[in-house]
């Protein structure tokens, strides 16, 4: 959500390798503005493969490392956590750039966040499609996920 023309954003980096600073990420958080639904206050935890993992059980009951989480708090924020391990491995495997792959995992948690879902399908068909509009518009083409 804008305030006084700004998108909010607070960044706890809980992990070790380099990331893009927060400009960076504002700037996918607006891009993803330009989606139906409310951008809103954003809390990004960046974290390790053993930080995710921990969450991935206590909130989803599966005790492996995953890309990313997203949770609603309230009507106006929300939190995403990202795997920084995740993207830097994924990126090695896929040959593209890390902060690439960091993106793509922003974009996917703050989609959630304004509603869009990927358990079936169709719905998965227009979240990717969804993505791709949001990356496009900070001129990221995602890889192919085969």
């Amino acid at each position: 959500m804008k305030e006084g023309g700004e998108f909010h954003l607070e960044i706890a980096d809980l992990q070790d390798r380099p990331v893009p600073g927060k400009e960076w990420f504002l700037r996918l958080l607006e891009a993803a503005a330009g989606e139906e639904g409310k951008v809103p206050r954003i809390s990004l935890a960046l974290v390790d493969d053993g930080k995710i993992a921990e969450l991935h059980e206590a909130y989803l009951g599966d005790g492996s490392a995953t890309d990313v989480m997203s949770f609603p708090l309230d009507e106006e924020e929300g939190e995403v956590i990202l795997s920084v391990e995740t993207a830097e491995r994924e990126a090695e495997r896929l040959g593209v750039k890390m902060e690439e792959e960091l993106a793509l995992y922003f974009v996917h948690g703050l989609l959630h966040l304004l509603g869009y879902d990927d358990r079936d399908e169709q719905d998965r068909r227009k979240m990717i499609a969804a993505e791709k509009r949001v990356l496009a518009r900070v001129g990221i083409e995602p890889a192919s996920r085969g």
